[in-house]
């Protein structure tokens, strides 16, 4: 849903609001500050008020597995579908009666497929259901068939988002969508190219890394990465001091926001945690700063790596960074039909 722009007199004893959509006169802007003069110190600006979200949506949508003809899971490319096995996350007030309709989302196109079409409720007993060909099923989640045919196991997982909505009443509530994001709910995921364990927390709809939790990895393992591809090894060729090869990354924070969709990720880059103490150290850190198989450190190189250690990485003469922190939040906006 859109934001609703609030405009927000500031005021350091008092503040005062008032909701104004796009197509309030200026006029009306202009009254509303000049009612409000007696307040000298405030400043009048524009805040997007906070993002509507429907309670009822579902959130946390997965796609189980794709059923063949057979109802049997698939993973061959080429093989016809008979539907789709989705899962949400149980509300509180869940109950078997619960009416969902679903529908596919077609990426390539950024079109709908077609009409929304009524799940059918899997009954899960024991963690599995035979008949849906279902295993290791989690009672935080209900489960739910999408029919599908007519479409191939690799055009689906190449093209398609799955969106579900309940009915509530007479009244169908929010649509809920598949993340956009290439991005795996709980257990474990590969973060530049390393293992991290992710938790789930049903009370504030996030998943992420669990508490306290950080994972370490070095940026010559980043450079595989494709949206690392174009990021230089070293930032001045002539001052080897600047490379960053080898120079340990801290992802400290991962959240998925389900219920508003947002995507949160904090990194963290010091060279303090370069590991260059013991022998092997500086010569693992040497070969892959240098990119070398050269066995011994060159005296001119130990320099070079210990000021880079000590100092940090030289992007002027006498102008070095020590430690950069930046964060990413993104959006995952639910696709609308135009």
């Amino acid at each position: 849903m859109p934001n609703t722009p609030k405009l927000i007199l500031k005021d350091p004893r008092k503040s005062l609001s008032k909701d104004f959509n796009n197509k309030t006169p200026l006029k009306e802007i202009v009254k509303f500050n000049n009612d409000n003069a007696e307040y000298v110190d405030a400043e009048i600006v524009i805040e997007d008020g906070e993002r509507k979200v429907d309670p009822y949506s579902p959130v946390n949508i997965k796609v189980v597995q794709l059923l063949n003809d057979k109802k049997k899971k698939t993973t061959t490319a080429g093989e016809v579908l008979s539907g789709v096995v989705i899962s949400c996350a149980r509300p509180s007030d869940w109950t078997a009666t619960l009416t969902y309709q679903g529908r596919l989302y077609n990426k390539e196109f950024k079109t709908f497929d077609e009409k929304a079409v009524a799940l059918t409720y899997i009954k899960i007993e024991n963690n599995a259901n035979t008949e849906y060909d279902l295993k290791d099923c989690s009672n935080e989640f209900v489960y739910y068939f999408l029919p599908k045919s007519g479409i191939t196991y690799d055009a689906y997982t190449n093209n398609y988002l799955v969106q579900i909505q309940r009915k509530l009443g007479n009244d169908w509530k929010d649509w809920g969508t598949e993340l956009h994001t290439n991005f795996t709910f709980g257990g474990k995921a590969d973060i530049f190219q390393t293992a991290v364990e992710l938790s789930y927390s049903s009370g504030d709809e996030n998943i992420g890394l669990k508490p306290g939790q950080s994972i370490t990895v070095e940026y010559a393992n980043i450079l595989k990465e494709e949206f690392a591809k174009n990021m230089p090894k070293r930032i001045f060729p002539e001052k080897p001091e600047t490379s960053l090869m080898g120079v340990v990354v801290k992802v400290s924070k991962l959240n998925y926001n389900t219920r508003r969709k947002t995507f949160n990720l904090a990194v963290n880059l010091n060279t303090n945690e370069i590991k260059i103490e013991k022998d092997e150290e500086l010569l693992a850190f040497y070969q892959k700063s240098y990119e070398t198989k050269d066995t011994v450190v060159p005296e001119d190189a130990k320099a070079v790596i210990t000021n880079l250690k000590q100092k940090g990485i030289q992007f002027l003469p006498g102008v070095h960074i020590k430690e950069v922190y930046f964060e990413v939040n993104i959006t995952d906006e639910p696709p609308t039909e135009a």
